[in-house]
């Protein structure tokens, strides 16, 4: 999580937020054609099984509803663009308030740590994020897959790329996943070549031939799991325009693997009950979404196919009891200071908590709740 924010923050403060006048939020998601379920579809099923998160968002809503828009000129009002939607905006003049937007996206870090290269990768690859209106990246180091989706061709892609193999180019030299130090690429510090391919208004970007070729044939590379895709119907139908989905973790992922059972204990013990148990599957999803303006979080949990009715409830008060009354691993801080309950719903095999940010919150809290594996994203199963 700190390298992400990091990368995310390097320039905060140096640059101003554009305050042009924004579209309205709600035309944004119909006219990209994103959906949360969609952009999972475009990803490599044998990838998305084995990563730990997997992120999409709708840009050009998320950037409707910071009211703020797409920049179109220097590399600052670039840079501003993209702090403010990954939920890191600059200050303002003087001592003024952070604005944080109602609804954060989470791009793929390599083009993050390039943001102030922008105009460099834009000639090396034939685009950059303010050129992208929706993407879907899932990351499973040295593997990878990224689809931009915006007003892409075959021109889009630069003659400079080399070819690889029919429809594919590669940025770099070199085999798959090998590393050149010596000549690191706009979209790889360490110089894996990445290769690439556009098709029907999309790009896809990976270092791996055979998954873009994949992709490019129309193959998925087999099916992306049920409970995960329930995860994904869900925050479609409650609006979202961002999302992260991942899977829950448990005392183990919390603390390390050096963690001794004395010390294990000790966190069992101010646990109590506020931990999800082991009726909870593992998928989990996060979105975000705004339609008036303000911060508004759906948590999708996925529970076990033969959970009955009455374990259905039990998950339900869990997931109430977490929220109200849990305290978070990290700093013992009560959850609702984060995070506060607006409401909890069951469709089918899906848990729903809609929540938005407390006095201490803001909008990206979830994601990196979810990445320390802290509450409410960790499952207790003594």
């Amino acid at each position: 999580m700190s390298v992400t924010l990091t990368a995310w923050s390097a320039h905060a403060g140096s640059v101003a937020a554009t305050t042009e006048p924004a579209p309205d939020p709600s035309d944004s998601p119909a006219s990209s054609g994103f959906t949360v379920a969609g952009a999972l579809a475009e990803l490599p099923a044998d990838l998305v099984d084995e990563a730990a998160v997997i992120t999409m968002a709708d840009l050009d809503a998320v950037t409707a509803a910071a009211g703020i828009t797409v920049p179109d000129g220097s590399t600052d009002d670039y840079l501003s663009w993209l702090m403010t939607i990954t939920g890191t905006p600059p200050r303002g003049d003087g001592d003024s308030e952070m604005q944080f937007p109602p609804a954060v996206a989470l791009p793929p870090m390599n083009l993050v740590q390039h943001a102030a290269m922008a105009d460099e990768l834009e000639a090396a690859v034939g685009f950059d994020l303010a050129d992208v209106s929706w993407f879907a990246d899932v990351s499973h180091p040295p593997s990878g897959f990224s689809v931009f989706a915006g007003a892409f061709d075959e021109a889009t892609l630069p003659d400079t790329l080399t070819p690889v193999e029919d429809g594919i180019v590669g940025l770099g030299e070199g085999e798959d996943f090998s590393q050149r130090l010596d000549a690191p690429n706009p979209l790889s510090r360490i110089g894996v070549p990445q290769r690439l391919a556009v098709t029907e208004g999309r790009i896809a970007v990976s270092p791996d031939t055979t998954l873009v070729s994949g992709w490019l044939g129309g193959a998925s590379g087999g099916e992306v799991d049920d409970d995960l895709v329930a995860v994904a119907t869900a925050l479609d139908e409650a609006g979202a325009i961002s999302a992260v989905l991942g899977s829950l973790g448990d005392l183990e992922d919390t603390l390390g693997q050096n963690a001794t059972p004395e010390q294990r204990e000790q966190v069992l013990a101010r646990l109590g009950d506020m931990g999800l148990d082991d009726q909870f599957d593992d998928a989990v999803g996060i979105g975000w979404h705004a339609g008036d303006g303000q911060p508004a979080i759906s948590i999708v949990y996925s529970l076990d196919d033969d959970v009955d009715a009455a374990g259905t409830e039990a998950a339900v008060d869990s997931v109430r009891r977490v929220f109200e009354e849990g305290t978070l691993l990290l700093n013992a801080a009560p959850v609702p200071d984060y995070l506060v309950l607006d409401d909890v719903t069951t469709d089918g095999t899906v848990v729903v908590a809609t929540v938005h940010p407390g006095p201490e919150g803001r909008p990206v809290h979830p994601y990196q709740m979810l990445e320390r594996h802290d509450l409410p994203f960790v499952v207790i199963d003594d």
